[in-house]
């Protein structure tokens, strides 16, 4: 009987060992999925913010052009 309970007490302490080191790298992993969601979406903000200036600048300058054009009519 006390071999087979310390067999028992063995396999759960055993268990419980392994299910925290695969909490541990869980959690280590999504943390590391977080900060690459971070990162992406900084990133696409950034890109976005790109474009958004571009989109302004051919905007201005499609503005400029008109109104030149506009200008040698007149």
């Amino acid at each position: 009987e006390a071999i087979f309970n310390a067999l028992v007490h063995f396999a759960k302490e055993f268990k419980n060992q392994e299910v925290a080191k695969i909490r541990r790298k869980a959690d280590e992993i999504r943390r590391t999925l977080a900060e690459m969601d971070d990162a992406a979406g900084s990133e696409l903000t950034q890109i976005k913010q790109a474009m958004e200036a571009t989109a302004l600048d051919y905007k201005s300058q499609f503005a400029d052009l008109a109104l030149s054009f506009a200008g040698i009519i007149d």
